[in-house]
């Protein structure tokens, strides 16, 4: 079986490979960073399964599906990769091989592609590109939600995510600072909260904070191999080695440099 990882995440490509990793069925294993790399891999070889993530830059997988649909011959099996599209679930599991959740169970992993190598040997998957319109149109036509609500003294408020600058960590705590000069102190922790807010182009930099990508200004190397991120709103921030990967999701907006990685 030749399998085709497709994201442009290096982290979420490490984990489909060390999990796929001595699976005896998968005699080629290539990636591709994001959909015009795999596309150009495509056309130097098939691959019978192709993992795909949705939310890329420059193409993003609807549109690869799109692209993918005008190539002659057996089409490959689909598996989904998403981080957050709830919505999209279900259409999935309607229409497609399957879908995998970031971040990835081995198990979840492994059961994917067994199912996704049993649909290629028993089906003519070519006979997929007549429901593949129907899933793209289901889910480019399902928005992102444009508010989040907020437990806040005993009532729910609703935010439009883009008047958040950012979210610090206070103890079990926190702290979501608004562009108003406002700000609302929750209990929880920061990992759901970036979960929560990663739809809506936020991004951890470091154990204690999550930032809107809009206030970002620029990112400044440090000798210490940390960066220090300005922002629009007066406010620095050192971004930890652990973090720095997510950067990267900063770079993907960049015009007329070549991508810089962390």
């Amino acid at each position: 079986m030749n399998v085709l990882i497709v994201d442009d995440e290096p982290l979420a490509r490490e984990a489909l490979r060390n999990a796929l990793s001595g699976n005896p069925r998968i005699t080629t294993l290539r990636e591709a960073r994001d959909a015009m790399q795999a596309l150009e891999l495509l056309q130097q070889a098939p691959a019978e399964v192709i993992m795909l993530d949705i939310q890329m830059p420059q193409m993003d997988g609807f549109a690869f599906l799109r692209e993918l649909q005008q190539y002659p011959g057996k089409n490959p099996v689909v598996i989904f990769v998403t981080a957050y599209d709830d919505f999209a679930i279900k259409a999935f599991e309607e229409h497609a091989a399957d879908y995998l959740l970031k971040p990835f169970e081995k198990r979840r992993v492994v059961a994917a592609v067994e199912r996704a190598w049993l649909r290629w040997q028993g089906e003519q998957v070519s006979s997929m590109l007549v429901q593949w319109p129907g899933l793209l149109q289901q889910l480019q036509q399902r928005e992102t939600p444009k508010r989040i609500g907020v437990k806040s003294k005993g009532r729910v408020v609703f935010l439009d995510p883009d008047s958040i600058n950012f979210v610090l960590a206070e103890g079990n705590y926190f702290v979501l600072h608004l562009a108003n000069g406002g700000a609302h102190m929750l209990r929880g922790m920061m990992g759901h909260i970036e979960e929560q807010l990663r739809p809506f182009g936020f991004i951890r930099i470091h154990r204690s904070v999550v930032i809107n990508m809009k206030v970002v200004k620029e990112v400044q190397p440090l000798p210490s191999g940390d960066y220090l991120l300005r922002t629009t709103v007066g406010r620095d921030f050192a971004v930890t080695r652990k973090y720095k990967s997510n950067l990267s999701q900063l770079m993907a907006l960049t015009i007329g440099t070549p991508r810089v990685t962390f």
